[in-house]
C-alpha cells in the first residue's frame, strides 16, 4: 500500500484532488496511463473517463471524502475492463488479418511432398506431440486441461499459424505468434521423424513467400535457443542477421544471476563459440536466446 494519502473532497461542485505528496499521482501516470507508452490525446481521454467515475462517487450528498483504497480499486477495475477491451479489438484485427491471407488461397505447395495449410482440429494430437518432444514442461502434458490451453493459444485469433503437411502426414508447423505485435515473429517446429530433411527451410521460405505476396510483409524477428545449432543455420542460411540476445522466460536481474549461477557448469566449448559469434559472455546465454532479424525481399 502507498504510504501517501489522497483526498478528494467536493467544495462549491468542485472536485479537487490534494496528495500530500506526488506518490500516489506518480504511481497513476506510471500504471494507468501506461507511462512512455500512450499518446497524449489517449492519457487526456483516459483521465476524463476516470475523472467522470469519481465525480459520479461523489454524487452522494452525505459523503465528502473517497479513500485511497477505494480509489485504488476503482483504477484496478478500470484496467481491467481496459484490457479486456484491448484484448476484444486485437483479436477482431488478428481474425481480419488471417481472413485476408486465407482468402488468397489454401492450401500453399511448398514441393511436390509437402504443403502449408490452416490448422485443423485433426492436427492437435499432432501438435501435442511435438511438445513432448521439445518443451522444458513435459510434465505438464499430462494434464488435460493444460493441452487444451496450449492447444487454443496455437488456435488464438492473434496467431497466424500453418500446419506442415508432408506426404500428407502432420510434420509440425510454422507461423507468427502474434501479429498485432511488429516486428513478427517467426515460429517453427518438426516432429523429429521429419527433421534433417530441409523440410523446415523450404517450409519457412515458402510461408514468408506467401507472406510478402498476400500480406506485404517483409521484416521479421526470430528468437532461438543458443543450444538449437539446426534454427541457427537454417534462418542464417535464408540471409537472417544476428541481432545480439534477448530475455524470453527470465526478466529480473536477481532471477538471470541465479539462473547463470545454476547453470554455469553448461558451458561448454560449442556454447563460448556462439557467444562469440555474438559478441556476449558464454554465461548470459544460460538466460537469455539469440536475436536474429529478417528482411525478406524479392530476391528470394
Amino acid at each position: 500500500m502507498l504510504e501517501s494519502t489522497l483526498c478528494i473532497e467536493k467544495r462549491e461542485n468542485l472536485c479537487i484532488m490534494e496528495p500530500e505528496n506526488c506518490g500516489f499521482f506518480a504511481w497513476g501516470v506510471v500504471i494507468f496511463m501506461g507511462k512512455n507508452t500512450v499518446g497524449e490525446s489517449a492519457k487526456r481521454a483516459m483521465a476524463k473517463v476516470l475523472m467522470d467515475e469519481v465525480l459520479k462517487m461523489m454524487e452522494d450528498e452525505n459523503r465528502t471524502t473517497i479513500s485511497e483504497e477505494e480509489l485504488i480499486t476503482h483504477l484496478e477495475q478500470f484496467q481491467r475492463e481496459e484490457a479486456i477491451e484491448k484484448q476484444i479489438a486485437e483479436s477482431t484485427e488478428g481474425r481480419s488479418i488471417k481472413e485476408r491471407f486465407w482468402g488468397n488461397g489454401d492450401p500453399i505447395p511448398v514441393s511436390d511432398t509437402i504443403i502449408l495449410r490452416k490448422v485443423e482440429e485433426a492436427d492437435r494430437d499432432g501438435y501435442i506431440q511435438l511438445q513432448k518432444e521439445y518443451s522444458i514442461i513435459r510434465s505438464m502434458l499430462h494434464n488435460e486441461t493444460f493441452c487444451t490451453e496450449i492447444w487454443n493459444e496455437h488456435n488464438d485469433d492473434t496467431a497466424l499459424m500453418f500446419s506442415i503437411v508432408r506426404y500428407g502426414v502432420y510434420a509440425g508447423y510454422c507461423g507468427i505468434i502474434n501479429v498485432m505485435q511488429e516486428p513478427w515473429e517467426i515460429a517453427i517446429e518438426l516432429l523429429l521423424e521429419h527433421t534433417n530433411r530441409g523440410v523446415g527451410t523450404m517450409a519457412i521460405t515458402a510461408m514468408l513467400d506467401a507472406l510478402r505476396d498476400r500480406l506485404g510483409v517483409r521484416s521479421y524477428r526470430v528468437r532461438i535457443e543458443p543450444t538449437n545449432c539446426i534454427s541457427q543455420r537454417l534462418f542464417e542460411k535464408l540471409g537472417a542477421t544476428r541481432n545480439g540476445i534477448s530475455k524470453l522466460i527470465l526478466h529480473g536481474k536477481e532471477e538471470i544471476r541465479q539462473c547463470e549461477e545454476l547453470y554455469s557448469h553448461q558451458v561448454d566449448d560449442d556454447l563460448c563459440a556462439v557467444a562469440e559469434k555474438f559478441g556476449v559472455r558464454p554465461r548470459e546465454l544460460l538466460s537469455h536466446v539469440l536475436e536474429y532479424s529478417v528482411r525478406w525481399n524479392e530476391k528470394h
